[in-house]
């Protein structure tokens, strides 16, 4: 018994495109919270200094006051 050639095709028709269709920028990431480069947790950014902002969209910022 031999192996034989098993051949199948497949069609597939698209009539409309698929994807991420509109990307929204409306809003605006506002600070969630401030940190020190020494990892303390602070309220605002009052002294001069190197402060890491993290924002409500998950992304953090470094800022130099």
């Amino acid at each position: 018994m031999g192996r034989e050639a098993i051949s199948k095709t497949v069609t597939v028709n698209v009539k409309e495109s698929t994807g991420i269709s509109t990307v929204n920028t409306d809003k605006v990431p506002s600070v969630q919270d401030i940190y020190t480069l020494d990892g303390r947790k602070v309220n605002a950014t009052h002294a001069s200094g190197i402060y890491i902002l993290r924002l409500t969209d998950g992304t953090t910022r470094k800022i130099k006051k």
